[in-house]
This record gives C-alpha cells, sequence and structure tokens, in this order.
C-alpha cells in the first residue's frame, strides 16, 4: 500500500502531515506510529521552514516495512547538526537518524530532493496479546536505545 499527498508550504501542513500519517497508518503498533509522526513532523517542518517551499508526503507500507518520503523543490543538502542546549532548532535530522532503521536523501536537479526514512515493523505474535506487547516494548525500547546512544534527548 502506497499512499501521497501534496502540502503547501504553510506551517499549519506540518499538523495536516501528522493526521495524514496517523489516518494512513492507523493500526500501526503506537510506539511505531509515534515514532513515524515524529520523524515526518521533522521533515515536514524542515520542508516549510527551511526550504519555503510545498512538499509531498509518500507512505510505503508492507507487512515487513514502512517507507516514508518527503520530497520539496528547493535546493539545499539537508545535514546532521549538533545544535547547542539552548539552540531552538537543528534536531530533525538527528532525531531522524536517531529513530529510523535506515534514512538517506535522493536528489533531482530538476525537481528537489527527497528525504525519506524506514521502519521495521515489528512482527505480530501469533499467541496473542502478551507477546505482541513485549515485541512493541522491544522496539520501544529500542527506539529510546538508538536515539540515548546518538545523544538525541
Amino acid at each position: 500500500m502506497t499512499q501521497a499527498r501534496t502540502f503547501p508550504a504553510d506551517p499549519r501542513s506540518v499538523s495536516a502531515a501528522r493526521r495524514f500519517v496517523t489516518e494512513v497508518l492507523s493500526g500501526s503498533p503506537p510506539e511505531l506510529l509515534d515514532a513515524v509522526e515524529l520523524m515526518v513532523s521533522e521533515l515536514a517542518t524542515n520542508a516549510v521552514g527551511h526550504v519555503q517551499t510545498s512538499f509531498e508526503l509518500t507512505l510505503g507500507r508492507t507487512a515487513q516495512e514502512i517507507r516514508v518520503e518527503v520530497r520539496d523543490h528547493g535546493g539545499g543538502t539537508p545535514a546532521i547538526r549538533t545544535p547547542g542546549p539552548d539552540d531552538a532548532r537543528g534536531r530533525g535530522l538527528r532525531i531522524v537518524d536517531g529513530l529510523a532503521d535506515r534514512w538517506g536523501v535522493d536528489y533531482d536537479q530538476r525537481a528537489g530532493k527527497t528525504v525519506w526514512f524506514a521502519l521495521t515493523v515489528p512482527e505480530a505474535a501469533d499467541t496473542g496479546t502478551e507477546q505482541t506487547r513485549s515485541s512493541s516494548d522491544e522496539k520501544a525500547s529500542g527506539l529510546s536505545s538508538g536515539l540515548a546512544r546518538r545523544g538525541v534527548r
């Protein structure tokens, strides 16, 4: 399943993009949905704030993976920053790097760039809710550990 939507270069598009994610990925484990929403929020904020163009958000889901792409029409080279504790900005790609299993940037000289990330979908347990919850808890713990290892708080 793949769904896409284009959003205008407007700060309200960030929350609209999060709502789109929630609709498309309804039924996903809460920890996974939270991580996707946060990363989409960061990438949408970058498109609106840094590039100041509309952006297209594409969500693809298979049984094994969720892949999200945010394509904008601007130039620039996204880079992980190291903001100071008092800096209000600069943590977006650090968050994506900490939460995503994989991420990257694809460039198109005519059409801007696409920042994408992928997350592995935890396997559904056949034996009941407790095992599913344990798998989700492990993924959430892994997300938290990944953030801590990379210095994201």
